[in-house]
């Protein structure tokens, strides 16, 4: 994203303090599908919970917007890149999220999330906005046999829930993939990346209040305090966070570097799973992780080789 310059690092000290980020950062992607399992067990409604993080987050936002003396702008031509990203970067992946966690693990989800980058490749390549080499097929392929590895086995012994389960769960990376490609080739010009992420999230905040209404989603406000409503304060919390840890990583080591958090991500949303819901990955998910790891190491040569070009 533009609005956040480069900054080259000096010293070991900024270098340990940007890698910590890095950990972290990558640590809360990994808790993305724990957090939404534990708002979708207490039983609130997919809309109030979409409802609710959305408008959480457009509020943190904000405030880091006006903080920053840089609000969003709303104009004709504004408008209809916020809507185009608020329905790509939030509420269609929030609710094929919330409707794959409550069938398929969330370290199985994690993984098929972390595929994000490899889809990002295949449609900017299609769209002609980067160029394919032998380095980035390798990605993959690696990372379409990570995905074979990891479906067929799942989907045959789990029955057809657990398939469209994981068929929705494809639906996010898709979903933010598309937002990558689109916001990279339809950017404001002058405006920074807080102005576009508070204004895209208020957007689709707009977007969810009739749909809050009609489709009983209010109880989520109305009802008694559940663990559901923790959850939704975590999400809230940590999206805000990674947002960002993602912008300020940027500013210290680069687009490059940041994307090293997909290597945390994958450990740490199988590391999530087993340790805050009890989850036991079966031998084909650690098979697709060494496969889906390779993908991305390959991914991330071919983008340090472009960088330096």
């Amino acid at each position: 994203m533009t609005g956040i310059p480069g900054v080259a690092l000096s010293g070991a000290r900024p270098r340990l303090l940007t890698v910590a980020l890095l950990v972290v950062l990558g640590s809360c992607w990994g808790l993305y599908y724990p957090i939404f399992k534990f708002a979708v067990r207490s039983g609130l409604p997919y809309s109030g919970i979409m409802m609710a993080i959305t408008g959480g987050v457009a509020i943190s936002l904000l405030a880091v917007a006006f903080a920053r003396g840089r609000p969003p702008v709303f104009r004709r031509h504004t408008g209809r890149f916020y809507l185009v990203c608020a329905m790509l970067g939030y509420l269609v992946p929030y609710a094929f999220a919330l409707y794959a966690t409550s069938r398929v693990d969330a370290a199985v989800l994690t993984l098929i999330g972390a595929t994000s980058p490899i889809i990002t490749l295949c449609l900017a390549a299609l769209t002609r906005t980067e160029r394919m080499t032998g380095r980035r097929l390798v990605s993959i392929a690696l990372g379409a046999a990570s995905v074979a590895i990891l479906v067929i086995p799942e989907a045959s012994f789990a029955g057809d829930t657990v398939l469209l389960g994981m068929l929705a769960g494809f639906g996010v990376p898709l979903s933010y993939s598309s937002y990558h490609v689109f916001v990279s080739r339809h950017w404001p010009v002058g405006f920074d990346s807080f102005q576009v992420a508070s204004g895209e999230a208020v957007l689709a905040l707009l977007i969810m209040l009739p749909v809050l209404f009609f489709s009983g989603g209010i109880t989520v406000f109305t009802g008694g305090w559940t663990s559901g409503h923790w959850a939704i304060l975590a999400a809230i919390a940590f999206t805000t966070l990674t947002c960002w840890l993602y912008f300020e990583i940027i500013r210290l080591g680069g687009p490059v570097f940041v994307s090293q958090a997909n290597f945390v991500t994958v450990f740490a949303g199988v590391i999530w799973g087993m340790t805050l819901l009890g989850e036991r990955p079966s031998p084909w998910l650690w098979v697709s992780l060494v496969l889906l790891i390779g993908s991305l190491v390959v991914l991330a040569g071919s983008r340090r080789t472009t960088a330096t070009e």
